[in-house]
């Protein structure tokens, strides 16, 4: 059956609802940082309880009432493994890709594949050498 623009019912648009439903979840997201000004304590990787901006006066009452607590600058970060990992791993996904430009283009049959391994290199690569840096050294939030 063929879409028939001459009846005025089909040719009318309904309301937008693909575009309201995640307008709707997305603002009051960008709006939440603002509305909430208590600490929203949050856990870190290894399941330590982390909680941002205290008063000095409550950190000190939680540091001398509870001896396993202790005072950061910063939220903890966590690593699965160790650093040379991270660096070794943006280096062989670069060795890796560039095997396979080197492959694609030498003219021989390629698989239709490969168009779509090397992207995803790159991805891995990219994430891998942010995860190298230096805890603290790059900050994707507005936290001070």
């Amino acid at each position: 059956m063929a879409w028939d623009m001459s009846r005025p019912d089909r040719a009318r648009w309904s309301f937008p609802w693909p575009l309201v439903m995640p307008a709707s979840l997305i603002v009051p997201s960008f709006l939440r940082d603002r509305w909430n000004a208590a600490p929203i304590p949050s856990r870190t990787g290894r399941g330590d309880l982390y909680l941002p901006g205290m008063p000095p006066a409550v950190a000190q009452l939680w540091l001398e009432r509870n001896p396993g607590v202790r005072a950061v600058d910063r939220e903890p970060t966590y690593r699965r493994w160790p650093p040379r990992v991270y660096v070794a791993g943006p280096l062989l996904c670069a060795v890796i890709a560039f095997g396979l430009l080197e492959w694609l283009f030498s003219g021989a049959d390629v698989p239709v594949e490969i168009l779509f391994v090397l992207p995803s290199l790159a991805v891995a690569a990219l994430t891998l050498a942010c995860l190298a840096l230096p805890t603290g050294h790059s900050r994707l939030t507005n936290a001070p």
